[in-house]
């Protein structure tokens, strides 16, 4: 028989601290999974993912899924750093304030994953970044449904204190998060990113399509380097703020990108109190430049913009915007004087070019067409020199900010010239002073050629009166020595 032991008061209670205990710890591991090193999925997962403060981790997530319920997917805590690789879906669900990803106040770089939220499965955002997060190409975020934007960077409400995903806490979160965006494909949304509160936003590549609001809605400070935006309904960008000693400063620049929209901008409802949108560069395929009668016209230097419709607000002082042969304006500081007036070009054949009177830009943004008239045929460079290639009339158009200037160029044969010896007659040049004649003279002519009269006949008479001298004397002197030579034979 064995002995039991007493089941004391005392014992009962630590037995059930201790199953409390293991209860926890077993609560925990099921739904959080600390990483403090690299970690690869060998299969999905529905537990958060927490990067610990200060750890540096690479998540592989190796084609396997991560969804969480009722939690936050991915969490990054203070001083942390985390790079995602590898393809696999990332998604929280639920009907709270969960995320796909929340950057608290780590460094985030995605090269890998999509990152999903489904608004029948929850409707808050898919990322949140209050730290500093790239974002490059191998990346997707994903929303389906529009109840919430699908990025927010920065703070719904800088100055709520008690609750982390809405406001900036000090010590805990960065006081202006930084989102830079590379590249990678960005669908979905209300809006597709929207930078809030004290963020700094800087887009230099990727593609975003919204077909709810806009692409791009910023209330803080934006820069646009590059991307391709598309949303076929509305505009592409929001721009608003209440004035620059606020954490919502409106400042936006783009000075490249591709914009596929009905109109370029729109305004974020807010106060009147920001600086208008900078463009300096880009292709905007829109009618309207803005949407709404409440946006300021933006500040206009640069940029391609093609549909033939569109009405450009006044440029500043120093710019021009010109019209190209396909109906669209290209704003620039460089001002042209195109000269209609028809121009006349002669060149020959192996022999002189002539150049078009354009300076580049006028060659790099115009429509020229060549055309023979009568059989002539040249070529025209890119940089407007042209060379003759057979003889007769070339007519050159060139059509440039809705006018157009004509060059008639006439194709010469080249002349021909002697190119052997034997075409050379030889010419004897008369001695003058002693000199010896120059065979190597380079006139020509017909067979028969004269002598240049060098004066007057008594000059002419005296010159032949010297070469007879001189001959009697060379003949005296032939006899003389003949003379010496019989004697010398003798002797």
């Amino acid at each position: 028989m064995g002995i039991r032991a007493k089941a004391t008061p005392l014992r009962m209670i630590g037995v059930a601290i201790f199953a409390v205990i293991i209860s926890l710890i077993t609560n925990r591991t099921a739904q959080a999974k600390d990483l403090h090193d690299d970690y690869t999925l060998s299969q999905n997962m529905t537990e958060q993912i927490v990067i610990m403060p200060h750890e540096n981790v690479v998540l592989n997530l190796n084609g396997h899924n991560i969804t969480v319920d009722n939690q936050d997917a991915i969490v990054v805590e203070k001083g942390a750093t985390l790079t995602v690789i590898g393809d696999g879906t990332v998604e929280a669900t639920g009907s709270g304030p969960w995320l796909s990803l929340y950057n608290k106040a780590g460094d985030v770089t995605l090269n890998g994953g999509t990152f999903l939220k489904d608004a029948s499965r929850g409707s808050y955002y898919t990322i949140m970044n209050h730290g500093s997060m790239v974002i490059n190409d191998g990346a997707t975020v994903k929303m389906n449904g529009a109840l919430a934007s699908m990025i927010d960077n920065g703070y719904v409400s800088y100055t709520d204190s008690t609750n982390d995903k809405n406001g900036h806490i000090a010590d805990l979160n960065y006081e202006q998060p930084i989102l830079t965006i590379n590249g990678g494909v960005f669908d979905g949304g209300l809006n597709t990113v929207k930078n809030d509160d004290n963020g700094i936003l800087i887009i230099n590549g990727g593609s975003f399509r919204n077909t709810e609001q806009v692409a791009i809605m910023n209330w803080n400070q934006t820069t646009i380097n590059g991307g391709n935006f598309n949303v076929p309904n509305g505009a592409a960008v929001s721009n608003g703020g209440y004035g620059s000693d606020s954490v919502d400063r409106g400042i936006f620049v783009i000075n490249d990108g591709i914009f596929d929209s009905p109109a370029l901008l729109t305004v974020n409802v807010g106060g009147d109190d920001y600086e208008p949108i900078k463009v300096t560069g880009g292709v905007f395929n829109a009618m309207q430049i803005v949407g709404n009668s409440d946006a300021k016209d933006p500040i206009i230097t640069g940029g391609l913009f093609t549909n033939t419709k569109v009405v450009l607000p006044t440029l500043p002082n120093g710019y021009y915007a010109y019209l190209l042969p396909d109906g669209s304006k290209l704003v620039t500081d460089q001002q042209v004087d195109f000269d209609t007036e028809t121009t006349l070009v002669n060149v020959t054949i192996d022999g002189a070019t002539g150049q078009l009177g354009l300076d580049d830009f006028v060659l790099q943004n115009s429509d020229i067409t060549v055309k023979s008239l009568d059989g002539g045929e040249i070529e025209l460079s890119d940089d407007g020199q042209i060379t003759a290639v057979k003889a007769g009339t070339v007519l050159i158009t060139v059509q440039f900010n809705g006018q157009t200037k004509e060059y008639v160029v006439n194709v010469k044969e080249a002349v021909q010239q002697p190119t052997t010896d034997d075409e050379v007659p030889e010419v004897t040049k008369p001695v003058e002073n002693g000199e010896q004649a120059d065979a190597t003279d380079e006139s020509w002519g017909n067979s028969t050629i004269s002598a240049p009269n060098t004066g007057t006949n008594d000059v002419a008479s005296e010159s032949v009166s010297s070469i007879v001298a001189v001959t009697t004397g060379i003949v005296m002197l032939l006899a003389l020595a003949g003379i010496r030579i019989l004697c010398k034979e003798e002797l």
